[in-house]
């Protein structure tokens, strides 16, 4: 189990006195907890993984966290804090370090404000959510980073479904998918069929057929072998 192992290497850890691999460790921790389930526990070893970076001034760490942290908030409604936390990596996130992912699947920059986007958009702050939205697409772009670029997508996307605006949602969504299908018959990263499940909703209701081809198709290259798309460092 993934989580016997990392709580192995958090007793080493603690063990060598190491709080850097304990920082590092913490966040592994908290991303398991939230992928499994259990944001509460999220939190607590997301807090953990932030005050560690603080005293070390760890900035991969720090983004890390925050990201973490911004994912569980939002998990459990708590959308104030989720904005607190990833308004931290968005005003970070600038410059030579804008391009950076630091662990993440995509560049952080890109995915902090897609999550962002959300939250605000939960709460109905949607003229502070827009310019973050397209500041991700700009970002994304610029990289030509494939998640980066449907994680930009994404946040837009759902930015127009929230808002009750189904066309331009579609039209920013149906890129996302190309994007999932890409990914999928491209690489060997096990989140793409997840993100093909969030950004298909939409098309479901406005497009069926047009949705269940592309997820048939989706289903059929799902897990072959490819090769790897642009690297960002």
């Amino acid at each position: 189990m993934v989580a016997d192992h990392l709580r192995e290497a958090e007793q080493h850890s603690r063990v060598l006195g190491d709080r850097s691999r304990l920082g590092s460790v913490s966040s592994f921790l908290s991303v398991h907890a939230w992928v499994t389930g259990n944001p509460k526990v999220a939190l607590e070893y997301g807090q953990r993984a932030l005050a560690i970076s603080q005293d070390l001034d760890d900035i991969g760490l720090r983004v890390r966290a925050n990201y973490s942290l911004g994912q569980a908030y939002h998990v459990l409604g708590d959308y104030d804090h989720a904005i607190q936390a990833l308004e931290r990596n968005v005003e970070e996130l600038r410059g030579d370090v804008v391009r950076r992912r630091f662990g993440l699947l995509g560049a952080a920059s890109v995915v902090s404000r897609s999550w962002l986007v959300w939250c605000l958009a939960e709460l109905g702050e949607f003229e502070r959510a827009a310019p973050r939205a397209e500041e991700a697409i700009r970002i994304a772009t610029a990289i030509n980073h494939p998640y980066s670029l449907l994680a930009a997508y994404f946040g837009l996307g759902l930015l127009h479904l929230v808002r009750g605006q189904l066309t331009p949602a579609i039209e920013i969504l149906e890129p996302a998918l190309d994007l999932v299908v890409y990914g999928i018959r491209n690489t060997r990263c096990d989140s793409w069929p997840s993100l093909r499940r969030s950004v298909t909703p939409t098309r479901y209701r406005e497009r069926p057929r047009t949705g269940h081809a592309t997820l048939r198709e989706v289903d059929r290259t799902s897990g072959r072998p490819g090769l790897d798309v642009r690297p960002v460092p």
